[in-house]
């Protein structure tokens, strides 16, 4: 696998379990093509988008290079059927999708959900857990102060 820019790597480094165990799937399909997969985006934003790539949560892997793809119909295909098969959501979204974002190079968008329960036959891992109930304390906590500083101001 490469990376367009040496930054990558260390975002590659850092994405969570799911979407490295993705990616990993990803290469590896392309390899049986002949094709080492390019990444080129990671956690760079991207105008008009949802932020999932900010989140760390979703990683591009580039087709169309100076107007020539470097994957057949066919394997695109190939790669958007196993992967969404093997990721399968309840959600009714997609893993992996292969589309031009305003009129930029058609790529792969590789996209791990915020929460594990929408994978069929998958659980959250220990750590996924833990980030999860960390969040929910915090919003929990953030709740009840404001809440006292409301009672405080009403006396």
């Amino acid at each position: 696998m490469r990376f367009k820019h040496s930054d990558i790597t260390y975002e590659y480094e850092k994405m969570p379990e799911l979407l490295t165990e993705m990616a990993d799937m990803f290469e590896s399909i392309s390899e049986s093509f002949g094709i080492e997969p390019v990444v080129t985006r990671i956690m760079a934003p991207v105008e008009g988008s949802s932020g999932v790539h900010e989140a760390g949560r979703a990683i591009d892997f580039r087709d169309e290079y100076k107007e020539e793809h470097l994957y057949s119909m066919e394997q695109r295909e190939i790669l958007l059927d196993n992967i969404n098969q093997e990721f399968a959501r309840t959600d009714n979204k997609k893993s992996l999708i292969w589309h031009s974002f305003d009129g930029a190079p058609f790529h792969f968008h590789l996209q791990q959900a915020s929460v594990m329960s929408v994978y069929i036959n998958r659980e959250e891992t220990k750590d996924e857990k833990e980030i999860l109930k960390d969040r929910v304390c915090r919003n929990v906590v953030t709740t009840i102060g404001a809440w006292l500083r409301g009672i405080t101001h009403i006396r």
